[in-house]
């Protein structure tokens, strides 16, 4: 099913993410939760992983 919709690139960065969450956010999320701590370096992370942003088409920039 995933070829219908998902191109090579989706499913490699859908399973990117899979890993990031269950490596470096699974582990931690209860504490965070419990502790109302914001996880800054995670979304560092994210950050860094190109997760944190929206690519616009240079076309569209004049248009934001």
């Amino acid at each position: 099913m995933d070829n219908l919709f998902f191109t090579n690139e989706h499913i490699m960065i859908r399973n990117m993410v899979r890993e990031f969450a269950d490596s470096e956010i699974t582990p931690v999320a209860q504490e965070l939760d419990e502790l109302g701590k914001f996880p800054r370096d995670l979304v560092d992370k994210m950050g860094e992983l190109g997760l944190m942003g929206i690519l616009i088409p240079k076309n569209m920039v004049e248009l934001v």
